[in-house]
């Protein structure tokens, strides 16, 4: 069938064969259309350009998303693995987050206890918990713990 591609994709080359532009004798329309034909390359080069560093962006992006995902699953191995080995001490990183894990929730009641006694905002309460904590020479998480402790008595 003559009008069909076979499930070929068609070439620049077919379709500029396709387009059929009046000879100079045409006058000035034919430069019209000629002048607005190269504007339309133009933008589709411009286009092409643009997509093709996209798919370049995509593909790193993909990449690091790759390596994160592995980074992830490695150090959840390792956690898991830390944890059957009961052992032998975890890694100093990871022994370090459960602690904050720990203290994290004292350290927001006494920041609540702050906030209600005071009638301050929650980056104003931490920074008395601070000021206090330094003053004292007592660490944060400590003063934290005495201040919920005083409280719920």
């Amino acid at each position: 069938m003559p009008g069909r591609s076979h499930g070929r994709r068609r070439s620049v080359a077919d379709l500029d064969a396709a387009v059929t532009v009046p000879g100079p004798s045409a006058g000035p329309a034919a430069t019209d259309l000629r002048n607005r034909i190269a504007a339309i390359w133009s933008q589709a080069a411009v286009a092409h350009e643009r997509a093709r560093d996209l798919r370049q962006q995509m593909e790193h992006v993909q990449a690091e998303t790759v390596a994160l995902t592995q980074a992830i699953r490695k150090a959840c191995s390792d956690r898991h693995a830390m944890a059957a080995r009961p052992g032998q001490t975890p890694r100093p990183a990871y022994a370090e987050m459960a602690a904050r894990l720990q203290t994290m929730p004292v350290i927001e009641q006494a920041k609540g206890i702050v906030m209600a006694q005071s009638r301050c905002g929650e980056a104003e309460a931490f920074a008395i918990l601070r000021r206090v904590s330094q003053q004292t020479n007592v660490p944060v998480r400590d003063l934290a713990a005495q201040i919920v402790a005083k409280v719920t008595g």
